[in-house]
């Protein structure tokens, strides 16, 4: 199980749930940033980790900077790796067989959870704690 695999079936699950949720043009871009989004708390989380060891200062995240500059590298790189390396369709379709969405259906909802508690938490103890 790869990675890539679990956040191909995330882009998929976001993609069907916007489009029965709300405008049918726009679910891919979503489904894009929802997967950027993720990848930015983890990266985010490695950064609350080294502050908390001290061994980072937070001078280097003073303007924000950094942070828009990821945002927009990770957008880019997923834009690559869904619409030109790997196919949206294929991951559509890859995604729809029943059988392959149950097996890694709960390896995607762990790396989603697993990502928002772990940053959640170094957050709250970077506030109160350091």
């Amino acid at each position: 199980m790869r990675l890539l695999d679990v956040e191909d079936f995330i882009y998929f699950f976001v993609y069907k749930k916007y489009k029965k949720w709300a405008e049918k043009e726009n679910q891919s871009i979503y489904a894009l940033c929802f997967i950027t989004l993720m990848q930015q708390l983890n990266i985010f989380s490695f950064f609350l980790f080294l502050l908390v060891l001290k061994v980072i200062d937070i001078s280097i995240f003073k303007r924000g900077y950094l942070f828009f500059l990821l945002g927009i590298v990770l957008l880019g790189l997923n834009y690559w790796y869904i619409f030109k390396y790997r196919g949206k369709d294929m991951i559509l379709n890859k995604y729809g067989n029943v059988e392959e969405v149950e097996k890694i259906k709960i390896y995607a909802l762990i790396y989603v959870l697993l990502t928002l508690v772990i940053f959640i938490g170094l957050m709250i103890y970077y506030i109160y704690f350091t």
